[in-house]
């Protein structure tokens, strides 16, 4: 890693220390554990958007594949532009009828 690199982790890692110090005191947070009781909200709205999206890209995956089209093109094109390839997809696959095996 350059000079440079490591200056701009290490800036970043004390800014996200001095931010979480920052919190802590303003919500008069004096241990540990009422952090986290303070954060647990937070994750678990993370865990919830978390798991639809997973769901989402595993329903893409099988209705993809059902309907005989290219499941890693679409499994990118919504990885990487979210909710828009999403709508693209959900727009797109009407043209492609379910294929009965």
């Amino acid at each position: 890693m350059s000079t440079s690199g490591a200056r701009e982790v290490l800036t970043a890692k004390c800014a996200a220390l001095l931010s979480a110090t920052v919190v802590a005191r303003h919500y008069e947070l004096n241990s540990a554990l009422d952090l986290i009781l303070f954060l647990a909200p937070f994750l678990g709205v993370a865990l919830i958007v978390i798991a639809v999206w997973v769901y989402v890209l595993y329903y893409v995956y099988k209705d993809s594949r059902r309907r005989g089209m290219n499941t890693t093109l679409w499994l990118l094109l919504i990885w990487f532009t979210g909710i828009l390839g999403l709508i693209i997809y959900l727009v797109a696959r009407r043209k492609h009828p379910v294929r009965h095996v």
